[in-house]
């Protein structure tokens, strides 16, 4: 006579511990990547060499075209007046 033996462990269970294994890990790959992403932008150089916004305690000047206020460090000079493009430069004051 053979022995029966009945096992209470179900195979589902393996199965959805394998499931939370691969979520834990796709989770753990997105934070990762999302540090890397982080951290890359912080050490990245900005994309052109002026800055987007002015900076605190920058004089506004205005422009002898069209009047127009902008950065002081952003003006294009000519002849001692601040213009806000090479165009409005060659036009000169109005």
């Amino acid at each position: 006579m053979k022995k029966v033996t009945i096992s209470l462990q179900c195979p589902l269970i393996r199965h959805s511990q394998i499931r939370m294994n691969i979520i834990r890990l796709l989770i753990l790959a997105l934070v990762v990547w999302l540090i890397y992403r982080m951290v890359s932008r912080m050490l990245a150089k900005p994309r052109n060499g002026k800055p987007s916004t002015p900076e605190l305690g920058t004089n506004m000047v205005r422009c002898a075209h069209c009047g127009i206020h902008l950065p002081e460090n952003e003006a294009i000079y000519r002849d001692g007046q601040p213009y806000c493009s090479k165009e409005h430069r060659d036009s000169g004051p109005q």
